[in-house]
């Protein structure tokens, strides 16, 4: 994104926030930013495209920011939990903007947005559902569908108290509340073993193979790697040759300019391994962008 760009968001969000989206005209937006109106029709084309572009922007950092948290904690329980507490102090942070939007329903409905809210619902499921496969294992994948839906609408709910402010609740709290009752969930599920009602294949079905993100192609490469490094944590076929091509791949991707033949050299590697197969396409194509 443009430094202007994020300028003119950066700005517009105060001013909705404070005035409300149809309150606020583009003059009172430049006049913020202190840029004309050319300017701004040079980067949005209209105030809906500046609402959708702040969407966007929201959902990225909050990503970004959320699997940034990755890296941090190796405990997968205390990971999810962080990140979990890290989606409540960002929708806090924001919450004027908001309820504003809620109540003025300015978000128009077209093409564009409709884009954008299969984008969050898909990175939202994935979300869940990869934190719940690394806190719980892979014991819980043929429930992992049903799992996912049922703590979506919990954390939604508690989001929507956390939103209005409608009781006084700590994010901790919050969070540790979820994390034991879903661990009586998981208990239940794989002691009785009833029928899945929704397919651990949901997310293939509804959202498709094809990865939209909110996340920079930095953050998408990193979580492939991760992927890939889990899958290769849970796999019994693993030789050392692999673990090493690996963690040199991963070690090349972490200079600022990594050597494409190491890549491409470790790629081919690991290729061998069959599972790998779509992560290793995704990185491929991720690492052509430019």
């Amino acid at each position: 994104m443009k430094e202007k760009e994020k300028r003119i968001i950066e700005a517009s969000i105060k001013l909705f926030a404070k005035k409300g989206f149809n309150a606020t005209s583009v003059q009172e937006i430049v006049d913020e930013c202190n840029i004309s109106k050319g300017a701004f029709y040079l980067h949005f084309k209209s105030k809906d495209a500046l609402l959708l572009s702040i969407l966007n922007f929201y959902y990225e950092k909050l990503f970004s920011s959320v699997y940034a948290l990755d890296e941090e904690v190796n405990d997968a329980r205390s990971r999810y939990m962080n990140q979990l507490i890290y989606f409540y102090e960002f929708i806090t942070e924001h919450r004027d903007f908001i309820i504003m939007q809620i109540r003025e329903k300015s978000i128009p409905f077209n093409k564009e947005v409709e884009t954008f809210v299969h984008k969050m619902q898909r990175e939202t499921f994935y979300f869940h559902r990869k934190s719940l496969v690394s806190v719980y294992g892979e014991d819980v994948t043929p429930y992992i569908s049903d799992l996912t839906k049922m703590i979506e609408g919990i954390h939604h709910s508690f989001l929507e108290i956390i939103i209005f402010n409608q009781y006084e609740l700590t994010f901790k709290e919050v969070a540790q509340y979820i994390m034991d009752r879903v661990d009586v969930l998981v208990e239940d599920l794989l002691a009785r073993k009833p029928r899945p009602l929704i397919p651990a294949s949901f997310g293939e079905d509804i959202y498709g193979k094809e990865r939209t993100t909110f996340l920079s192609k930095n953050e998408q490469v990193k979580q492939v790697l991760e992927e890939i490094k889990h899958l290769l944590d849970t796999s019994d076929h693993i030789s050392d040759e692999h673990a090493d091509s690996f963690h040199i791949l991963q070690t090349e991707l972490k200079k600022d300019k990594p050597t494409a033949a190491i890549v491409k050299g470790m790629v081919g590697n690991l290729t061998e391994l069959k599972p790998l197969e779509e992560p290793l396409n995704l990185l491929t194509a991720l690492l052509q962008q430019k």
